[in-house]
This record gives structure tokens, C-alpha cells and sequence, in this order.
């Protein structure tokens, strides 16, 4: 766990931005924009056309079009970082290749070969650099806390299935229009949900069946810090046209929780935050463990409520009534016995379950790695200009 933690703190600061120009005297800094967070392509796009600095623009574009793709190790198996264009009196173009092996990246590169050319009339000038990019592989992480259940929900648009990553235990889209409408703060692919009924069903496991465990996910709420019900973003009943056995909802700006292995309904059997502890259009890791310590519940990493009476989550047979499906981007009114169905408004992605209650030091672990975090950096001394 250490070492993937240093990882990622060194993947939160872009290296990109310094890199030595061993063709001239100078130290050049490419990307400064991109490391103040005051650019994006079509800023450097009106730069480009203002300016001659054609090998050092084609760059930085380049840099900018990786940093932005969140698709990025598979497009660059095509061979090219931006397809070929003018602008201006320049013509720029693009190539990219695995650094170890000079032949087109695959599964396994991390670090590429960037070329980038620029062409003005009979001129031509072309540079090369060197980068790392991988991303934090986000399931083995999990796997290192007990991890059952993975639904990372990074499906492309109009997709119909929510591949459990960890048992192939693949949930539903109930509507396609909701995954990868939305990018979470490092460029992963996120559904959006908006309504009652738009959420993900994953069909009833034997795991869910759970007397101790854990919960975690990642949520942005898109609506109102104050409204008349909550939006649950994670839900299962214990029995048809029943009470919820397990429940995740934003409420007045913060989260409750429920957990109930009983059947019926009780508000003691909650825990929930204070209110302001979610805010409306940002990225929070909310997390519920249970099992002989009580319910607890976390948002970023930070223990927020807890409640010491034992419970777990529990569904009879089918034939009565139970073994119910799991909702995720959904769930249930918490707050009245015989709950209905109701729907949540934002994202939710990266859903894990794990099969035994988490301490709090874990929880912390699991809340400070981003799923989608790259480790992103030019390597050192690697910019040039390639002769003709």
C-alpha cells in the first residue's frame, strides 16, 4: 500500500512542465499554461496562430490533446497523438511510439515516444520527447482491502452493461443515455443520473447476503444543497414492496446511511453527517462499513457518524419476497417505512464492496488514491530536435 500511495501523491504534480532543450543553450518551459490550469486546446490552438514558435506549439498541443484524453493508451496504439491539420501558414502533424521498443504502443507501454512536426512552406523542423503515463491501477488497489464486488462504471456512452470488474457480476443500464456523460476530476469516463428509474440494477449475489462489510464510492451531487427528499445513490430492498436492507442517500447536503437485517424500519438503524459535509458539483469518496463495530459511515476518508447497535445486510429467499436487486445511481426513500424507489442527480462511479468491515485507517487509505489518477511526466532531457 505504501508505495502505490507515494505513487500517487507524485501523480498529482504535473512534471510535464520543465523540460531541458538540449538543442539550444536555454531552458524552456513547455506547458506552464498546463500547470497553472489557465489553458486548454483551444487556447493553445489561438497561441499557435499568433506566434511562430512552431516546434515548441506542436508540443505543447501534443501534451495538452494526452493529458485531456482519458483513452489515451488505447488511441495512441494508432500511432498518432492529433490528427494531421493547418493553421496558419503551418501544417503540423504527430506520431507516437513505445520509447523501449520503436514499434507502435500496445497493452503494456508506459513509456511513449512523442514526435511532433511542423512544416512551413519547403521548411520542415521536427522534435521528439520522451513520457511516462500510467494510470494507477485502481482494482489491484482494491484488491488489497478485501475487495468482492467492483463495478467501476467507466462503460463508453450507450452502453447497456455495468461490468463487474472484481466476479463478473455485471449490472444493468436501465437507460443507455446515462453512462459517459461526465468526467470525474482526472478525465475517467462517469455516468450521470437524473431521474427515478435511470440507475444501474445489479441482480441479487449470495454476497449480499453480508453480516460484516463495507461499501465505497465515489459520488458528485449535481442538485440542490437543500430539498424535500433524499436522492439515494445506492440502495437494496430486504423484500419486495419492502423495507431497504441497505441504503446510501444525499440529504440536505449530507449523507445517511441505513442498514437494517430485519425486514422492517427504524431510524435508529441510521447514521448520517452534517449538514454541509457534501458539497453540490464536487467529487466526495462516502464509504459504510459494518459488521461487530456498528454502522459506520465516512465521506472523504474522515469518519462521520457511527452507531454501535449490530446489524447487517440480509434478504430472505426469493420465494418470499426477497434476494432483491442491488441499485446503484438509485435506492430507496430511507426516511418512511415501505419505502419507494427514488432516483439520484449526479455521478456516481468506482462502486466497491468488500467482504469485512474496514477500520478507519483503511478507509483513509482507499479515500486518498483518485481511481483515475496517471502518473504523467516528460522524461528528463528527452525533448530535441530530430535532424533532417
Amino acid at each position: 500500500m505504501i508505495a502505490l500511495r507515494t505513487s500517487s501523491r507524485r501523480a498529482s504534480i504535473y512534471l510535464l512542465t520543465l523540460i531541458t532543450v538540449t538543442a539550444v543553450t536555454s531552458i524552456v518551459l513547455i506547458g506552464v499554461s498546463l500547470r497553472n490550469g489557465k489553458s486548454n486546446q483551444s487556447i493553445i490552438v489561438q497561441q499557435m496562430n499568433s506566434n511562430s514558435s512552431g516546434l515548441l506549439d506542436a508540443s505543447e498541443f501534443a501534451l495538452a490533446q494526452i493529458k485531456a484524453d482519458p483513452f489515451w493508451e488505447t488511441n495512441a496504439q494508432k500511432g498518432s497523438v492529433f490528427p494531421d491539420f493547418i493553421l496558419g501558414d503551418r501544417a503540423y502533424s504527430s506520431s507516437v511510439l513505445d520509447a523501449k521498443t520503436l514499434t507502435l504502443p500496445n497493452d503494456e507501454t508506459t513509456v511513449y515516444r512523442v514526435q511532433v512536426e511542423s512544416n512551413r512552406g519547403v521548411a520542415s523542423q521536427r522534435a521528439r520527447f520522451d513520457l511516462n503515463y500510467e494510470r494507477v491501477d485502481y482494482l489491484d488497489f482494491l484488491n488489497g482491502y478485501s475487495l468482492k464486488h467492483y463495478w467501476p462504471l467507466n462503460e463508453p456512452a450507450k452502453s447497456t452493461r455495468a461490468i463487474d470488474q472484481k466476479d463478473n457480476y455485471d449490472g444493468v443500464y436501465l437507460d443507455s443515455s446515462v453512462p459517459a456523460q461526465s468526467t470525474n476530476d482526472e478525465g475517467g469516463t462517469v455516468p450521470v443520473f437524473s431521474r427515478t428509474g435511470d440507475h444501474v440494477q445489479v441482480p441479487w449475489d449470495s454476497d449480499f447476503r453480508a453480516a460484516e462489510g463495507a461499501f465505497t464510492v465515489w459520488i458528485r451531487y449535481d442538485g440542490p444543497a437543500r430539498l424535500g427528499s433524499a436522492r439515494s445513490f445506492l440502495g437494496m430492498n430486504y423484500e419486495y414492496l419492502g423495507n431497504p436492507t441497505v441504503n446510501m442517500a444525499v440529504y440536505n447536503s449530507s449523507i445517511w446511511v441505513y442498514l437494517d437485517e430485519r425486514g422492517g424500519w427504524d431510524i435508529n438503524n441510521t447514521a448520517n453527517s452534517a449538514a454541509g459535509s457534501i458539497v453540490s458539483g464536487q467529487w466526495h469518496h462516502v464509504a459504510m462499513t459494518w459488521g461487530s463495530a456498528g454502522l459506520h459511515l465516512y465521506i472523504d476518508g474522515v469518519l462521520q457518524a457511527s452507531k454501535k447497535n449490530y446489524q447487517g445486510v440480509y434478504t430472505p429467499d426469493a420465494k418470499f419476497g426477497g434476494e432483491q436487486p442491488l441499485f446503484i445511481g438509485g435506492g430507496y426513500d430511507l426516511f418512511y417505512s415501505g419505502t419507494a424507489p427514488v432516483g439520484f442527480d449526479g455521478a456516481v462511479a468506482h462502486v466497491a464492496m468488500m467482504n469485512r468491515q474496514l477500520t478507519d485507517t483503511q478507509i483513509a487509505e482507499i479515500a486518498e488514491v483518485k481511481p483515475n489518477l496517471s502518473i504523467f511526466d516528460v522524461v528528463d532531457v528527452s525533448w530535441a530536435v530530430v535532424p533532417e
